[in-house]
């Protein structure tokens, strides 16, 4: 399967189990970046690799975006990575 997600970073929702770990997977073997929420840290430890963002590093992005003031922003790759981004190859 080709799904074109080489250097692309989606945010999955419910990655700890179900459709949300499977979706998960298969766009980290697309190549993509994936962020991973849950509702527990605890259930995305097998998922995960690498640095454990905190919940603010999402939830900043996500109230922004959820508010008025973000009203104007539309069809957009945000990418909310600590920076890594600016070090792939």
């Amino acid at each position: 399967m080709n799904l074109h997600l080489t250097n692309r970073t989606a945010l999955v929702t419910g990655a700890s189990q179900g459709i949300g770990n499977g979706t998960a997977k298969i766009f980290a073997a697309e190549g993509c970046r994936v962020a991973i929420l849950a509702r527990s840290r605890g259930l995305l430890e097998n998922l995960a690799a690498g640095y454990f963002g905190e919940p603010e590093d999402m939830g900043y992005l996500i109230t922004f975006l959820a508010s008025p003031l973000a009203r104007y922003i539309n069809g957009e790759v945000i990418h909310v990575d600590g920076g890594m981004r600016r070090f792939a190859f």
